[in-house]
């Protein structure tokens, strides 16, 4: 669990982040990275409940097995012998558990054109995807933040660990832009948000897995999703009413940006 020392008046919002698709032009889909905003107070509630939910809808399945999407979709590793309609009763369960949260959903999809005629190599592309995703999504949870108007409050970025490499890369980009973004720097919000993010793996962590679960159903309603078993339109129309919202009620460009590559 996440254990961070607590001063006298601060409350502390947590930024769960997850990313779905391939930042490269290799892969044609679009690549999202998704932050879903709890208070630290929630989350071993949080736990708790997608424990219950989990083994209430799948009776057999291993208590500690992860919620994460692909493998819920597509039967793979814990859900491996699951039937179809209970991986998918499952899948329902966890949007409405999401639409019913006090939670906040920032989210950036970036849609690749250009780069996949570029000629530059898939290192160079995927070093400009990533940090257009993070720099915009950054930018999007310092407004958040600063829209609250409450000083006493600050903010963690709890990411889901991967490699040692990508996680390194992905810190230094959220430092540099917290520090010295052009947009996100300026608003004084970004004063209380931890410049060293926390990457944890998202087994250990099930606000991570509900991050997972958001971040696909974006990558899947952006990616014309097909399947005749899950529903990735509903699914983000559940999860919809949790967007970031601008001062017009407006959600494209407050709380899912999409960004055309």
């Amino acid at each position: 669990m996440v254990r961070v020392v607590r001063y006298s008046g601060v409350k502390l919002l947590v930024a769960f982040i997850d990313e779905s698709g391939k930042p490269t032009k290799k892969e044609k889909t679009p690549f999202v990275v998704s932050a879903l905003i709890i208070e630290d107070d929630d989350i071993v509630r949080i736990r708790r409940e997608i424990h219950d939910l989990k083994t209430c809808i799948i009776s057999n399945i291993d208590p500690q097995a992860e919620i994460h999407a692909k493998d819920i979709v597509h039967g793979k590793r814990y859900y491996r012998s699951v039937r179809m309609e209970d991986r998918k009763r499952l899948f329902d369960a966890l949007c409405n558990y999401i639409a019913s949260l006090n939670c906040t959903i920032i989210s950036v999809v970036i849609v690749k054109k250009s780069v996949l005629e570029s000629r530059e190599s898939d290192r160079v592309i995927r070093e400009e995807i990533e940090k257009r995703a993070y720099s915009l999504l950054l930018e999007r949870l310092v407004i958040y933040l600063n829209k609250r108007g409450k000083g006493n409050e600050v903010m963690l970025l709890v990411i889901d660990e991967t490699d040692v490499g990508h996680d390194k890369s992905i810190k230094e980009k959220i430092l540099e832009e917290i520090s010295k973004g052009i947009y996100t720097s300026r608003y004084p919000s970004s004063r209380r948000v931890f410049k060293i993010p926390l990457f944890y793996p998202s087994i250990e962590m099930t606000p991570l897995q509900l991050a997972d679960i958001v971040a696909y159903t974006i990558f899947k309603k952006y990616s014309k999703p097909r399947s005749a078993v899950f529903d990735f339109n509903n699914y983000f129309n559940i999860i919809k009413e949790k967007f970031d919202r601008c001062a017009s009620g407006r959600i494209l460009g407050c709380g899912l940006k999409v960004f055309t590559v």
